[in-house]
């Protein structure tokens, strides 16, 4: 059923291709509402393109405020905005071709083995539509996917079941490399696919290794004084798959190298689609059968700075797409 639905949503994108002069395709970008971790890289990169035809400081800052109001879930603040438009015309309209012009993808360079089945099927009709490199957009479609299927598929390793919970982080210059743009398509379809599924199952930022498994926590008990049972003390989460979606991993990569911080060892137990458990001085924490997948997104010099000698030796990096 999974399958004819995906058949069907890619279907939609064949449909709104071919009629013209009808009502605007729902998954156009034109259309897409800004997501909060998205909002300042998109209007950056509208704010370069206007200023590389040579508009200024003024002219930029009114677009963008209207863009602001209009496309963002939830709107910037003006100063911030102000700002966005006052640092892209730092730069003169020829210095900012160079800087946002970015060479149109080219699937053809892709192995074809990608295009296998509907993911492929998928980046061909939306990868010409997106400025996103096509890998990009393919990787977080394929995690999205993994993410929502949950537990329902494996790979037999031996005795080892692998599940499709990708950890993936997207490496690229801030603004230019379309890292959030990758991510419109793929969340639009899965947003036609289960909107609940995608409000209630798809969190933005990781803190620490307990805010994480409460994310996808058992319940808990207490011993009920009356009749001397155990009884629900807090309830968990029925729904143990969980999408994590990180816009600003060079953050994660920072806290993780604070002392005491348990993130590292509970994203690393979690890609091995370990349980997962954690006792404080305050509360446990667990997890059974959790299926978390995870898109990062980062700059090199961060991802260059901030991944130290630990983390690449101890398995985190490698249980990563990069």
């Amino acid at each position: 059923d999974e399958k004819l639905y995906l058949n069907k949503c890619c279907k939609v994108f064949k449909i709104n291709k071919s009629k013209k002069n009808t009502q605007p395709n729902k998954l156009t970008v034109n259309e897409y509402t800004i997501q909060k971790g998205e909002r300042h890289s998109t209007l950056l990169s509208e704010a370069g393109k206007m200023r590389r035809i040579g508009m200024e400081s003024e002219e930029i800052n009114s677009a963008l405020i209207e863009t602001n109001k209009k496309r963002c879930k939830i709107p910037l603040p003006e100063e911030e905005i102000k700002s966005i438009a006052k640092s892209v015309c730092n730069y003169k309209p020829e210095e900012i071709e160079q800087q946002i012009e970015v060479p149109e993808p080219k699937i053809s360079s892709i192995n074809p083995a990608a295009f296998d089945g509907l993911p492929g099927e998928f980046l061909k009709l939306v990868g010409p539509h997106s400025e996103a490199h096509p890998m990009g957009i393919l990787l977080t479609l394929l995690t999205y996917i993994g993410s929502y299927t949950g537990r329902s598929f494996y790979f037999s390793l031996g005795i080892e079941k692998l599940y499709p919970n990708l950890f993936i982080c997207l490496v690229g210059k801030s603004s230019l490399s379309r890292k959030g743009t990758s991510m419109r398509f793929p969340k639009a379809l899965f947003n036609i696919i289960n909107p609940d599924w995608l409000k209630f199952r798809s969190k933005v930022g990781l803190s620490s290794g307990e805010g994480l498994i409460s994310l996808v926590k058992d319940d808990t008990y207490k011993m009920d004084e009356e009749s001397g049972n155990e009884i629900i003390d807090k309830k968990g989460e029925e729904d143990k798959r969980l999408l994590v979606v990180e816009p600003e991993f060079a953050n994660v990569l920072q806290k993780m190298s604070r002392q005491g911080n348990t993130l590292s060892a509970v994203i690393r137990s979690a890609w091995d689609s370990d349980n997962l458990g954690i006792q404080t001085k305050e509360d446990k924490y667990s997890a059974t059968n959790p299926h978390i997948n995870i898109i990062g997104q980062i700059t090199p010099p961060e991802l260059n700075k901030l991944l130290n000698g630990i983390e690449r030796a101890n398995g985190f990096a490698n249980r990563f797409i990069w």
